[in-house]
């Protein structure tokens, strides 16, 4: 599961001697990830992969743009802790451009 791959990646990053990453995530359950992080106390900017288009990209990772947004943004207002932040440039832009047409 994607709890299990971030708590596994934490820990090899920690015996590594990596404090703090910046994660991308995936199109789904990008939760999951967010709450591995809040637990394991690790320092982490993260943000939710966004496909909206794609030439060979798999079905089942495209999104509508509207509820990619939604998510993301829902992704980041769930995010209270002070070693975590959410990635926003990408969302901002989006929205500003939505905004413009």
């Amino acid at each position: 599961s994607l709890a299990v791959s971030a708590e596994i990646g934490i820990a090899e990053m920690l015996l590594s001697g990596t404090t703090c990453a910046l994660d991308m995530g995936t199109v789904h359950h990008e939760e999951a990830l967010a709450e591995v992080v809040e637990r394991s106390g690790f320092r982490a900017a993260i943000g939710k992969a966004m496909m909206d288009t794609g030439v060979g990209v798999p079905k089942s990772l495209i999104e509508e743009t509207d509820d990619s947004i939604d998510e993301s943004l829902k992704l980041a207002n769930g995010i209270d802790n002070e070693k975590m932040q959410q990635t926003g440039g990408v969302y901002e832009l989006i929205l500003k451009v939505k905004e413009m047409v």
